[in-house]
């Protein structure tokens, strides 16, 4: 909640009931009414996506970077970040193939969820985002502890990509660390996959020829995301050790009645399937999209089409439509009670 310092009390704001608490002794009822007046004047200039801050006897506005620092940090602490997977699906049998990480982070008080990209862009800015990867970590690792050898295995789950910073490519100890939780954790190297973007790439090159040979020699799964063939030619990004391409949402919008746009979007296609590079459709989101990129061979596709981002046990719930529930069961028995290796 925002904090108000009137007067000398501090007067703490609930925006979802619209009350006031006071958290400190005011006894005269003239002084707690001026306290109130003047509150509400406050209130009235907050805008949205802004919150007051008390520092001392100051009080200022903070703007919405400050607020998601605020919130993150507070969550960060506790452990208490959530995270959602957005399922990647295989075209050619609609099945989920793999899934993405994302940052969720929601705001109680106003009872919305900020935008990941928000999130993530916010944090990168303030340094803090390589520690969020970590935990990012711990959460696939519990993941796949739990249906790892099961339902995983059952439906040839590849594994999961999390999106990393500039910040975490930059820092000497990335890799090393990653390698070392793979084998503390038992995972198979290709089920943590890594997502950068093709701006990041840009901006770290360097550091990504440094890790050129320990992700080869790793063999960790390595993605280009919002790709727009802008900085590097599918054959470039081969060559520095990706194994897949995330076309951006942005051109696949573009497509229908843009011919020229129609027609890069078939050419990174062609070329990355020459580089035996996978390739991912981003931001499908109607059925004329879905039948153009299946069209065009595309291999994976991502969109909210396909499906919106899931909590991580409806997630893996999803999995139950491929089968059938009567099925699902069946794999749940197996999986807890034989720990499955084979079906």
């Amino acid at each position: 909640s925002p904090l108000y310092d009137i007067e000398g009390s501090k007067i703490q704001c609930n925006f979802k009931y619209t009350e006031i608490n006071f958290s400190s002794n005011v006894r005269p009822i003239d002084e707690v009414q001026r306290a109130v007046s003047k509150a509400i004047k406050y209130l009235a200039k907050i805008e949205d996506n802004m919150i007051q801050i008390a520092e001392s006897s100051i009080v200022r506005l903070a703007s919405k970077e400050d607020y998601i620092m605020k919130i993150l940090e507070s969550n960060y602490s506790s452990k208490s970040i959530n995270f959602n997977i957005q399922p990647i699906y295989k075209l050619s049998s609609m099945r989920i193939i793999s899934g993405e990480m994302l940052l969720r982070l929601f705001d109680v008080y106003r009872e919305k969820m900020f935008a990941s990209l928000d999130v993530v862009s916010i944090a990168t800015k303030n340094k803090k985002m390589a520690k969020y990867d970590s935990l990012n970590y711990e959460n696939a690792s519990a993941l796949y502890s739990k249906y790892g050898s099961g339902v995983f295995k059952i439906f040839n789950f590849r594994g999961l990509n999390i999106n990393i910073s500039s910040d975490t490519l930059k820092s000497a100890e990335w890799l090393s660390y990653v390698k070392r939780f793979i084998e503390a954790h038992s995972l198979p190297t290709d089920y943590l996959g890594f997502e950068i973007s093709e701006i990041t790439l840009k901006e770290c090159l360097e550091e990504v020829k440094k890790w050129k040979e320990v992700l080869l020699g790793y063999k960790i799964y390595w993605s280009i995301d919002n790709y727009e063939n802008v900085y590097f030619s599918p054959q470039e990004i081969k060559e520095l050790g990706f194994n897949e391409i995330k076309i951006s949402r942005n051109l696949l919008t573009k497509v229908e009645g843009d011919n020229v746009v129609k027609g890069a979007y078939e050419s990174i296609v062609q070329e990355s399937h020459m580089n035996e590079l996978i390739v991912v459709a981003e931001g499908v989101e109607t059925k004329e999209q879905l039948d153009y990129i299946k069209s065009i061979k595309v291999d994976y596709g991502q969109g909210y089409l396909l499906s919106y981002p899931k909590e991580v046990e409806d997630f893996v719930k999803s999995f139950d439509k491929e089968l059938g529930l009567d099925k699902w069961f069946c794999c749940e028995f197996w999986t807890k009670t034989h720990n499955l290796v084979n079906f």
